[in-house]
Order: C-alpha cells, then sequence, then structure tokens
C-alpha cells in the first residue's frame, strides 16, 4: 500500500521540481506554464466547493450522485493554495504592470503586495468554508458563501488571468473564467464518480455537464462578441494575439473539446451510458487545459518552454493530488 502511495508522490516532486527548474531557461514562459497548471488544479477544488454550497440549497438526485466525491475534493483546496505559492513568488517576473508607472488606486489595486494578499485572504477564506460547511446543517453559510465565492473567485481569476495583458479589459472576463473553473470541477467529478462505479442517476450527470458548457459557450461568446462589435481595439489586439499562427489552431481544439461533447450529450445513449460520459468528460478537461494555455502562453516569448513547464507542472501536480486524495479517507475515518 505504501509504494503504491509513495510513488505518485515521488513522481509528483520530480515533475513539480523540474517544472520549477525551467525558470533558469525563461522564468516568464516557466511561470506561465505553472500558472495552467495551477488553475486548471486550483478549479477542482474551488468548483467542488461551490457545488457544495449549491446542493445544501437545491435538493435532488445529483447531491445524492455527487455529494460524496464533491465534499473528498473540496478538502483539497490546500493543494491548490499550495499550488499557487511559485506565481506568488515570482509575480515580478510574470505580470507586466509590476514595470508600469500606474497611478491613483490602479497603483494600489495592482500591486505586488495588493496581488499577494487577495490570493491569500481567497485561500484562506476557502479553506475556512470547506472546514465549516460540512459541520453545519443550515443554508445559511452556503447562501452567503456561494455569493461571496462567486464574487471574490471572478476577483482573483481577473488577477491570474486577465492582468496577464494589462492593456485588455473586459468586464464579463471573471464569469468566463469562472466557468471554465466549474467545467473543469463538474467533469472531474463525474470521472470520479462514475469510475468508482455504476450511478442510478447517470441521465442527472450528463444534464448537469450540459449545463456548464452551455455557460461556458454563452460567456465565452458574448465576450468575444461585444469586443469585436464595439470594435474595442485592445480587446481586437488581444484575440488577435490569440488568433494567429499555432493559436488559431488551438481555437478549434478548444471549440471542439467544448461543443463537440455539448452535441453529443443530447443523445440520451450517450449521456446516459457510464463510459461515454466519462469520455466526454475527459475530453472536456483536457480542452479546459488547452484553453487555459491559449490564455497564458501567448504573453510569454518562449511559449516552448512555458509549453514544457505546463506539461511537467501537470503531471506534477496531479500526482500530488493524488496522493492527497488517497489520505484524505484515512483521515476522515480517523477523525470519526
Amino acid at each position: 500500500m505504501s509504494g503504491r502511495v509513495n510513488r505518485p508522490l515521488i513522481v509528483g516532486v520530480v515533475a513539480c521540481t523540474l517544472a520549477l527548474a525551467l525558470v533558469l531557461v525563461d522564468t516568464r514562459a516557466a511561470l506561465g506554464g505553472w500558472l495552467v497548471a495551477a488553475v486548471w488544479i486550483g478549479s477542482i477544488p474551488i468548483g467542488a466547493l461551490g457545488l457544495l454550497m449549491m446542493m445544501r440549497m437545491i435538493p435532488g438526485p445529483w447531491r445524492d450522485e455527487l455529494g460524496p466525491p464533491t465534499q473528498r475534493l473540496m478538502f483539497l483546496m490546500p493543494v491548490a493554495a499550495l499550488a499557487m505559492v511559485p506565481v506568488l513568488v515570482g509575480v515580478g517576473r510574470l505580470y507586466p504592470w509590476v514595470d508600469l508607472p500606474l497611478h491613483g488606486y490602479r497603483a494600489v489595486y495592482l500591486s505586488v503586495w495588493a496581488f499577494e494578499l487577495r490570493t491569500v485572504v481567497f485561500f484562506a477564506a476557502a479553506i475556512g468554508v470547506a472546514v465549516l460547511l460540512p459541520r453545519s446543517s443550515g443554508e445559511a453559510l452556503a447562501a452567503g458563501g456561494i455569493v461571496a465565492l462567486t464574487l471574490y473567485d471572478t476577483t482573483v481569476v481577473i488577477d491570474w488571468l486577465m492582468t496577464l495583458d494589462p492593456g485588455f479589459h473586459s468586464s464579463g472576463f471573471g464569469l468566463y473564467g469562472m466557468s471554465i473553473q466549474y467545467a473543469i470541477a463538474v467533469s472531474a467529478l463525474i470521472v470520479i464518480r462514475l469510475t468508482a462505479g455504476p450511478a442510478e442517476h447517470t441521465n442527472v450527470l450528463g444534464a448537469l455537464l450540459i449545463m456548464v458548457l452551455l455557460t461556458w459557450t454563452y460567456l465565452a461568446f458574448m465576450q468575444y462578441l461585444i469586443i469585436w462589435s464595439g470594435n474595442l481595439p485592445q480587446g481586437v489586439a488581444w484575440f488577435g494575439k490569440r488568433g494567429s499562427g499555432a493559436w488559431a489552431v488551438l481555437e478549434y481544439v478548444i471549440t471542439i473539446c467544448a461543443l463537440g461533447p455539448l452535441f453529443l450529450l443530447f443523445f440520451p445513449p450517450l449521456r446516459t451510458g457510464r463510459l461515454s460520459l466519462i469520455a466526454l468528460s475527459l475530453v472536456v478537461m483536457f480542452g479546459k487545459v488547452i484553453e487555459l494555455a491559449w490564455l497564458v502562453l501567448p504573453t510569454t516569448a518562449n511559449a516552448s518552454t512555458g509549453v514544457a513547464s505546463m506539461v511537467l507542472a501537470m503531471i506534477g501536480l496531479v500526482a500530488l493530488m493524488l496522493v492527497a486524495l488517497q489520505r484524505l479517507p484515512m483521515r476522515r475515518a480517523a477523525a470519526s
């Protein structure tokens, strides 16, 4: 048993070390690749926390199917917080606004200490709610928590992703980024639930995946439509950078990995099939890795180093998260 637990731990530590070692090659590109992996990994417990609070207020079969795995993933929030540490340490090398001459409130808001403080407070609050929620029997904490999580999560998503290009602004970017997080979290939950065995309400899981994909489609398209129809120069330049060369190919991959499963889920045999739902959820999760890379890596000069760092960091952080998942049930059992 210990060998199976330690092997992923060794893989995780080695892969993360190699990813961070790439800062010696190109600091900004390596940190950009790490950011992609950290946001993807962090989306799982962050989305799980939001879903669990919604389950408290909206009863139904989805709570019976996804309640236990959602609670397990929610307790991985400390892993997500630790994954952001290299980004916080390297803020000055990753984000170009650090070197810009800002004035007034922007100089305060876009400062290294304020950026780091917002992220630290976000994870501290999320961990606190994750600890208190299972001990609370009422709906007050869940109701207040989901509002606070939405407001604060959209803020840190803007910090982590949108401010990589300080000239770009989109009022809908926070919700768009949050839709990516929930798509990752729901897909991961479906994979974990269905690999553990057949589900009684598989159609509910398929419908939930349809819902998050439709939400992502609306928010992603509306952001694109508003910027292009308004002919906003900075927004057009932001999309133009991601719509040329190899990045244009990734746009098609992102679209296929989202709209392809969405279309197929409208067929009942695929929406209710255990293996088909697992496969479609894995496609969605892969597509969100590509989408986060498409958002982050065009801002770095050395894309190859960024991709190498991203792949190594993904392997390492996923391995460490699996180690945490293996240890979590033992701790909970001991506590009970």
